[in-house]
């Protein structure tokens, strides 16, 4: 504990880091989010297109394995815009940016899945009145659509909250100084690692445990966040032209000006110093500044030239605006689809990618056998403890819930360190039967899967024995059951079947979740692209590779579950109900 005191700084500067990085994160995943819910509930079918691709490739990828993509793929397409294209100099991009930009990249997609349907909860006369009284699209969306759909969406965007604060663990995979790192590095430095990620994990459970009850608190205000939009934009969001237009003409004319004052620097030093010759050219275009400037000036020259051309045809009748965003938005499309398939054909290594393959082949059949090991045996522990958190005992209920609130609570990589990092360093367990069960890294991934998973399928199947309803109960026990019989031949296999759609998504969380063990050296599919990555350094061939290996998993899940579903959970759809036929009756004469 001594080690642990003089390590709080380093552990509180990390905590705020990991602060930043959820608030920056869960800021871009709301604008992302919201612009997706838009084009998911759009009349044209390439912005639909586009964004049910977003949500679908984005939630069928592990997190750990888009933000190691985003990282060093972006980095070499940073550095061949900066170098080959634009003329600059090496950057070295930042893992604080790259982890704020993946996350935030990640749930902008389950953002968008919440706002959509929380737009679709708002009745559809509500808005069709609003129209119909003469507002515009804007007033719709800032007086009536907006004030409810953030209402409905409340719910989701706190659950979103709470798993985007544990994945930014994630973010000391790529270097950042988090908590997490941190915690890894003191931890090593004094050989108690235990005692820093017990820590870490307790400021883990104390975010969530202060910032949940405040989304909940504010599910219950009447918050109106668009009606202050709507006075700020005063009811009008409309782009004028010729305002945008000064705006960067500004723009030009301040970049104009710090190119001069550059060169006037120049023009003091040479003066100044009698070994530094001025000359107006190379003062012009060898310095990284002026050349970036230079570039970044003829990109807004373009703009206004393209702004022009679209009001001079909007004026003469051949153009309107909506189409000029319209014709913008496709070709950027598909400008970005024919790169990729540029990319796919000319540049891409297909090569290394079938002379790797055995390699992926071996690390999917680890990452399949290691995924389902954990769920047979979560699942088989968690029927028990279920039962248990239904009791009204608080000596069985409590350390149930206590045992949950913690691994619900935490990130399953801090999880996967306390058993892996600290365990293994306590002489007695080394000394104990007990090493034979982590003596291996495999093993140890093991025993944090099951713990994590048991916790989670506990509360799912918790929820749906008290969603079981209770004339089932009372017709078993009339008929003359015992409490254990109803539980084995009514409540459990009813809850079950009701528990398989939320079942289903934690069996694709874990899954997902399962590629952090590539950090701890096993080879699973994430080990071996990282394996790859560092022989060959080829980001885009392991990383692309491995996802698409993730998506075939994620989906063939998807298809069972929904199999599964049909089955099991007949007779509580809807759609299944016969309709019947009314013949139309003639109105008498």
């Amino acid at each position: 504990m001594l080690n642990l005191y003089e390590y709080r700084d380093s552990l509180i500067s990390g905590a705020l880091v990991t602060i930043e990085v959820a608030v920056l994160s869960v800021l871009i995943a709301l604008v992302l989010g919201l612009a997706g819910a838009f084009m998911k509930l759009s009349k044209s079918p390439i912005a639909r297109q586009v964004a049910m691709v977003y949500t679908t490739l984005v939630r069928g990828v592990p997190d750990l394995v888009l933000m190691l993509l985003i990282f060093f793929g972006g980095q070499v397409v940073l550095n061949w815009l900066a170098i080959d294209v634009f003329g600059g100099e090496y950057i070295d991009v930042s893992p604080f940016v790259a982890g704020v930009l993946t996350i935030g990249f990640i749930y902008g997609a389950y953002f968008t899945e919440t706002f959509r349907g929380a737009m679709l909860a708002v009745p559809q006369g509500q808005v069709e009145a609003a129209e119909a009284y003469g507002m515009s699209r804007t007033q719709v969306f800032l007086n009536v659509l907006g004030p409810q759909m953030i209402r409905h969406a409340l719910p989701g965007i706190n659950n979103n909250w709470l798993v985007l604060m544990k994945t930014t663990a994630l973010v000391s995979v790529i270097g950042l100084a988090d908590v997490v790192r941190n915690a890894d590095l003191a931890g090593k430095s004094v050989r108690e690692p235990f005692i820093f990620f017990l820590a870490v994990a307790v400021i883990y459970l104390l975010f969530t445990t202060a910032t949940s009850p405040a989304l909940q608190a504010l599910e219950k205000l009447q918050i109106k966040p668009f009606h202050l939009l709507s006075r700020l934009f005063h009811y009008d969001l409309t782009i004028r032209t010729e305002s945008f237009t000064k705006s960067i003409r500004r723009i030009l004319l301040i970049g104009i000006f710090f190119v001069g004052l550059n060169v006037l620097l120049d023009i003091g030093l040479a003066l100044i110093s009698t070994e530094v010759e001025f000359d107006l050219g190379q003062s012009l275009y060898s310095n990284t500044f002026n050349i970036l400037i230079f570039k970044s000036l003829l990109g807004l020259a373009l703009i206004i030239a393209t702004i022009y051309l679209v009001q001079l045809l909007s004026d003469k009748g051949l153009l309107t605006l909506k189409w000029a965003l319209r014709i913008l938005a496709f070709a950027l499309l598909a400008f970005m689809v024919l790169g990729f398939l540029y990319f796919l054909i000319f540049s891409f290594d297909w090569a290394l990618v079938g002379e790797t393959f055995p390699l992926y082949v071996k690390g999917l059949w680890l990452t399949l056998a290691l995924v389902s090991a954990s769920l047979v045996i979560g699942l088989v522990l968690s029927l028990p403890l279920a039962v248990g958190r239904t009791s009204s005992n608080p000596l069985i209920n409590g350390p149930i819930y206590v045992y949950t609130y913690f691994f619900r609570g935490t990130p399953l990589l801090v999880q996967l360190y306390l058993i892996y990092y600290g365990l293994s360093q306590s002489q007695w367990i080394r000394e104990s039967f007990l090493w034979n069960f982590i003596d291996d890294a495999w093993k140890c991934a093991m025993i944090a899967f099951v713990l994590n998973t048991t916790a989670y399928t506990t509360e799912i199947i918790r929820g749906a024995i008290q969603r079981t309803p209770q004339g089932e109960v009372e017709a078993a026990r009339a008929a003359g059951m015992s409490q254990r019989q109803v539980y084995t031949r009514i409540l459990l296999p009813s809850a079950l079947r009701r528990a398989l759609p939320t079942y289903g998504n934690e069996v694709i969380f874990m899954l997902h979740g399962s590629a952090i063990v590539s950090i701890i050296t096993v080879e699973d599919l994430l080990g071996v692209a990282r394996i790859v990555n560092s022989r060959y350094y080829t980001p885009y061939e392991a990383f692309l590779t491995v996802g698409a290996f993730y998506l075939v998993l994620t989906f063939g899940i998807v298809y069972l579950f929904r199999e599964l579903e049909k089955r099991y959970l007949r007779h509580l759809r809807r759609d299944d109900a016969p309709v019947q036929k009314v013949k139309a009756v003639p109105a008498p004469a």
